[in-house]
This record gives C-alpha cells, structure tokens and sequence, in this order.
C-alpha cells in the first residue's frame, strides 16, 4: 500500500483494514476450497467402491484416485518438503498395517496371480509366523516384525497394489523413522507425516469403510497378515463377502 498525499493516518489506517479485512475473506474461502478437495475425494472414492464389479476393483479405484491426488499436491503446491523415502528403505515396513477388506482382496489376488507355487509357499509361512506373533503379544502395535510381503531386497513385492496406509506413510529424515520406529521407549515419538498427503489416502480409506457398510459388508479394517492368511486360505471368502451385501438387494 502507497501512501497517498494529503491522506490522514485515520484514512491509511481504514484503508489498510479493508485490504486486510479483503484477504481474510479470500483466504477463508480459499480454505474452504482445500477443504473439499479431500471431502470430495473421499465422496467419489466411495461412489466407485458401491458401484465397483467387486472389492478388488473398489481398492484399484481408491489407489488410484488417491494417488494421483497425491501427487498432484506436490506438483502443485510450492515449498513441498524432499522426503527421504527410497526403494529399499523399509523402516515402516516393520509397523503393523491395517486394511480395509477390499484391499485385503486386492492384495490377494495379485498374489494369487502374480506369484509363483513357491513364491506363495514361503509366503504363506512368513504370514503364519507373523500372525502367532501378533496373537502372542500384549499389544500387537507394538510389535516390530518385517511385514511378510516385504522381499529379500527390502523392496515391498506388491507394491502396484500397497496398501493406503503403506502409501500414507511419508517422512523427511530416515533417521526420525529408525528412531521413532525401533527406539518406541526412548519417548521418541511418531514419524511426522505430510498432512495433505497423509490425508487423501485417510479419506480413500473412510470410503471404502463406507462403502461396505453402505452395501451391507463387513467393513471393518484388519492387520494386512491376518487378513491376507484368511483369504489365501479360504479362495471363496471373497465370493460370500460380496455376496454378504446381495441379501438387502
């Protein structure tokens, strides 16, 4: 603002409050806009995931949307923070994992499709071992296990389809997750996660939950290995699952 000649400090002062006053005004509607960018996601997530052909194409859908929204908003928006997330850093990859069941789905047949007899085989043992290690334990959120989909490369072996925790999950400094991660009594706290990323995949992740209550399906979230076992174990669970919200229609 340019001070104007003859104008009197009661006059800059009242023009000052009315810009002030304007960009308040377009900030709060700015915020607004922000806002629906996630209530609108997760609104579309869950229109697919009713209308999907079956979970697996609900989950797709989920990964997808929230995905791309992702990443728009580091493409996007200026002064994004450099994460420190590489292939073969698997830190978080030692944190229990739950997933709403039509990712369970997902997950599962991918492997059904993807791995071979003994790829399936080793797997199956390392989801066994991982889940009597989570029954055994007082708190299973605090268990520090290597997740059974995690490869002898570090690198996860269904990464085209993680989970949206697993995609959720972003940091700046490796360091911060050793710390956060193996060190939990040193009051080293949580990993501090990037807001507007973490958030799209929350919402996908309400929307699928919506979804299967919305059509009448179990809809409650799982530990990824138990989840994983039971359906690898009974190939028709998928089938009465859908068929769970048929009865109502």
């Amino acid at each position: 603002m340019h001070e104007r000649r003859g104008e009197t400090a009661e006059q800059t002062a009242d023009e000052s409050a009315r810009r002030i006053e304007a960009v308040g005004a377009e900030t709060r509607a700015m915020a607004a806009r922000y806002e629906a960018l996630f209530t609108d996601l997760r609104a579309a997530v869950r229109a697919h995931a009713v209308t999907a052909a079956d979970p697996a194409a609900a989950a797709a859908a989920a990964n997808l949307v929230a995905g791309r929204a992702a990443q728009a908003l580091h493409s996007a928006f200026p002064r994004q923070r450099a994460m420190a997330c590489r292939t073969g850093c698997a830190m978080c990859c030692h944190l229990q994992v739950h997933v709403p069941p039509q990712s369970a789905f997902l997950i599962a047949r991918h492997i059904t499709e993807h791995f071979d007899a003994g790829q399936r085989a080793a797997l199956m043992r390392r989801l066994e071992a991982a889940v009597a290690t989570l029954n055994a334990a007082a708190d299973p959120s605090q268990v520090r296990q290597p997740c059974a989909l995690l490869g002898p490369d570090n690198a996860c072996m269904v990464y085209a389809v993680r989970p949206l925790s697993c995609r959720a999950f972003t940091s700046v400094s490796a360091e911060r997750c050793r710390t956060a991660i193996f060190e939990t009594t040193s009051g080293s706290g949580a990993v501090e996660q990037d807001p507007g990323h973490f958030r799209f995949f929350a919402e996908a992740t309400i929307a699928l939950l919506d979804a299967a209550e919305a059509t009448g399906r179990p809809g409650d979230q799982a530990d990824l290995c138990v989840a994983l076992l039971a359906i690898l174990n009974d190939p028709d669970l998928e089938r009465r699952w859908q068929q769970a919200g048929m009865a109502d229609r």
